[in-house]
């Protein structure tokens, strides 16, 4: 499969879990974890990584993850990469502004196997509409 995630969430016990996730749905599936959004800003502004999709939380402090994608959105580098909002609350605002940028958003979750579906599903639909073009 070789699929390259960005996971930016300023919490160690939530990326190692995501990373985790991520292991169990395919082990060749590199799994990055970013601290902070600015941290994410520098890495992604020097093509350092091209990630096949990025999971950003929104809480973050200093930048946030809504201020980190805006900064990041128009890296033309990242034209092909999903950004996914991933977090353990939305608002309903968050959501048609998500929208406007064309962001998925994904709602956290201690359950491992909601988590695992989740986000297989969403990586599943990418690959799948990669490969038909």
């Amino acid at each position: 499969m070789n699929i390259r995630i960005v996971n930016v969430d300023d919490d160690q016990d939530d990326r190692d879990l995501f990373c985790h996730v991520i292991q169990k749905i395919d082990p060749e599936i590199q799994c990055i974890q970013i601290d902070s959004g600015e941290e994410a800003v520098e890495m992604l502004s020097r093509n350092e990584i091209i990630p096949d999709y990025i999971f950003m939380d929104i809480n973050m402090p200093r930048m946030n993850g809504y201020e980190c994608v805006k900064e990041i959105h128009h890296y033309s580098s990242l034209r092909n990469t999903t950004i996914v909002m991933y977090s353990s609350t939305f608002n309903p605002r968050d959501q048609v502004d998500f929208a406007l940028l064309g962001l998925k958003y994904l709602l956290k979750t201690s359950d491992l196997n909601s988590l695992i579906k989740s986000i297989s599903d969403l990586i599943g639909s990418k690959s799948k509409t990669q490969s038909v073009i």
